[in-house]
């Protein structure tokens, strides 16, 4: 274990990844999130569906889309 943290250590150093780029990826990581599920909510609603949009989620309001329901018949 303590060999492969020094060598992670070592490679790190190498790449010259320091702190500041590790926390720069934090905000990006999540705008970048964001940005897909709202990217999800929109060809929903593009779709005409009625959709809802959550932190972890983007989803059709009565669970199914309206795609599928024409598709295979469903009610």
């Amino acid at each position: 274990m303590k060999e492969s943290i020094s060598r992670i250590s070592k490679e790190l150093k190498e790449s010259q990844i320091d702190w500041k780029v590790i926390i720069a990826f934090i905000p990006i990581a999540f705008i970048t999130y964001l940005f897909h599920e709202f990217g999800h909510w929109t060809f929903g609603e593009l779709s005409g569906n009625d959709m809802t949009l959550g932190l972890n989620n983007s989803a059709p309001q009565n669970g199914h889309l309206k795609m599928f329901q024409m598709l295979y018949g469903l009610q």
